[in-house]
């Protein structure tokens, strides 16, 4: 083979190989591309899950925040009522279903309630008793002026005075507390 001959084959050669070489850059050049396009996909997807998780992050601190808050305001007010009722007669740690139960403020303020009806009952009993003795003695006016008790006890038993017309206090004592229930109520 002559001199010309091959170098037109290598050069045929070189023009093949310069022609692959390109298409394999182009080939390069596109998966490049592919290759970056993933990456910032994979990038984007990356930022996007770390956003997310800070927000996370920053909803659940503020979950935090709201809750510890709320459980401080719960915490103080439960010391109030509890230094509240220690200033009266509750017993500390009275038995019951809300003791039982783990909440012994629930329970003290039960034992409070009920002690409370109780007393109001007696105080209704005696009023009933104090205009039962007060009609048996004549002059009621001038013996309630004459009573040494608390003014609003008194407004309370001239509001009974007045009706007693209308009511007579040797009635059935539940009808009498109804009675005074609805009069004190209208004050």
């Amino acid at each position: 083979m002559s001199i010309e001959q091959r170098a037109l084959d290598l050069a045929a050669k070189v023009g093949s190989l310069t022609a692959e070489r390109d298409a394999l850059l182009e080939r390069c050049k596109e998966q490049s591309m592919h290759i970056a396009d993933a990456e910032d996909r994979a990038l984007d997807a990356a930022v996007n899950t770390a956003l997310s998780v800070c927000d996370d992050l920053q909803d659940r601190d503020a979950k935090i925040d709201s809750l510890t808050a709320e459980r401080d305001a719960l915490k103080a007010f439960k010391t109030f009522v509890h230094a509240w009722l220690d200033t009266t007669d509750v017993p500390r740690d009275p038995p019951g279903e809300h003791s039982d139960r783990g909440c012994r403020v629930g329970q003290r303020l039960v034992w409070l309630r009920d002690a409370r009806e109780a007393a109001i009952d007696r105080w209704h009993d005696a009023v009933i008793r104090v205009g039962e003795l007060l009609s048996e003695n004549g002059d009621l006016t001038a013996q309630l002026e004459r009573a040494r008790m608390e003014p609003h006890l008194q407004q309370r038993l001239r509001i009974m005075l007045e009706h007693e017309n209308n009511y007579r206090w040797q009635k059935d004592a539940v009808q009498m507390k109804a009675w005074l229930d609805q009069q004190e109520q209208k004050l």
